[in-house]
C-alpha cells in the first residue's frame, strides 16, 4: 500500500510541498531570464524556497521566458512538481515545458510533453495548492531542470510559486499504464509529444542570475 502523501500525488491532488512522500533533489542557483524589478521583489531564489506564499517573476517583456535550478550533474531525475500561482495570474504559464539541460536556459531534453493548459500533464488533478508534475523518466541530470516558456506572439511572463524535483520512484505509477477503478477521475495526458527541440525557436534574452 502506497503511503497516502504518494497516492495523492499520483491521483494529483497532491499535499503541500514538505510532504509529497518522494525523496527531494537538492536544488539551487535559481536563474531567471529577465528579473521583475531588479528580483528584488519576486527574486529567482523565491522558486526553490520551499514556501508557496513566496513567487519568483520575470519581467514580462520577453517572447519566451525560463527559470533553471541548478541540480549536482549525473543525478537522475524522476518527477519534477511546478506550483503555478492561483488564477488569472496563473494562467500565464501556458504552455510551457519542463526539460533537462546543461546550462541555465538551455532545453536539451524534454520530460514529457508540453503543457498547453491547466490541467493538463503527467499528474494532474484540481485542489488547492496542486502542482504540476512532469516526469524526466530517471534521466541523468546534466547540471540543470529548466522551466521554459516558449516563444509566442506576445510576451511571456513566468511567474510561480514553487519548483520541485524528486528521485525516481518505482511506485509512482504512470497514467497511460494505471487502470483506474470509475470511483476515480482519470488523468488527463498530453495529446502529442513535445516538439524536438531543434524545431523550437533559440532564447535570445539575456540573463539576469539571481543567486539565493
Amino acid at each position: 500500500m502506497l503511503p497516502l502523501a504518494l497516492q495523492l500525488l499520483v491521483l494529483g491532488a497532491a499535499p503541500a510541498p514538505h510532504d509529497l512522500g518522494l525523496t527531494r533533489l537538492a536544488l539551487s542557483n535559481a536563474t531567471l531570464s529577465s528579473a521583475f524589478d531588479k528580483g528584488h521583489l519576486y527574486p529567482a531564489r523565491s522558486a526553490i524556497d520551499n514556501e508557496l506564499k513566496t513567487n519568483c517573476q520575470s519581467n514580462g517583456s520577453q517572447r519566451s521566458a525560463w527559470l533553471s535550478v541548478a541540480v549536482r550533474p549525473g543525478t537522475p531525475v524522476g518527477q519534477v512538481a511546478v506550483y503555478n500561482r492561483a488564477l488569472p495570474t496563473g494562467a500565464y504559464l501556458f504552455p510551457f515545458g519542463v526539460f533537462i539541460g546543461s546550462a541555465p536556459g538551455r532545453p536539451d531534453m524534454p520530460c514529457g510533453s508540453l503543457v498547453t493548459k491547466e490541467g493538463q500533464a503527467a499528474f494532474r488533478a484540481p485542489g488547492k495548492d496542486a502542482p504540476i508534475v512532469l516526469d524526466c523518466s530517471g534521466a541523468p541530470s546534466a547540471g540543470f531542470i529548466t522551466l521554459y516558456l516558449p516563444e509566442a506572439e506576445r510576451d511571456r511572463l513566468l511567474t510561480i510559486s514553487e519548483l520541485l524535483a524528486y528521485k525516481p520512484d518505482a511506485r509512482v505509477a504512470k497514467p497511460h499504464s494505471r487502470r483506474l477503478s470509475s470511483q476515480q477521475t482519470p488523468l488527463a495526458m498530453p495529446p502529442s509529444p513535445a516538439p524536438p527541440i531543434a524545431s523550437m525557436i533559440p532564447i535570445t534574452a539575456t540573463s539576469a542570475t539571481l543567486r539565493s
